[in-house]
C-alpha cells in the first residue's frame, strides 16, 4: 500500500502510519511526520491478501 501521513496538531508527538500483515505475523511502519505540518509519503509491502492498517501518535 502506499499513501502519506500528515501531523495536524502541534502537540508534540509524531503521526505514523503501521500495518500488520497477518499472514506471515510482521509489521511495517511508515517514517514519523513531525512537527505539525510535516508530511511523510509511505509505501508498505507485505506477503497475504489482507492487512490491518492503523494510525496512531508516538513521542
Amino acid at each position: 500500500m502506499t499513501g502519506w501521513v500528515k501531523d495536524t496538531d502541534a502537540d508534540g508527538q509524531c503521526a505514523q502510519v503501521y500495518a500488520y500483515f497477518p499472514a506471515t505475523g510482521s509489521y511495517q511502519y511508515s517514517a514519523k511526520a513531525c512537527p505539525k505540518g510535516d508530511v511523510k509519503y509511505f509505501t508498505l509491502n507485505g506477503s497475504g491478501t489482507s492487512a490491518n492498517v492503523y494510525l496512531r501518535e508516538v513521542g
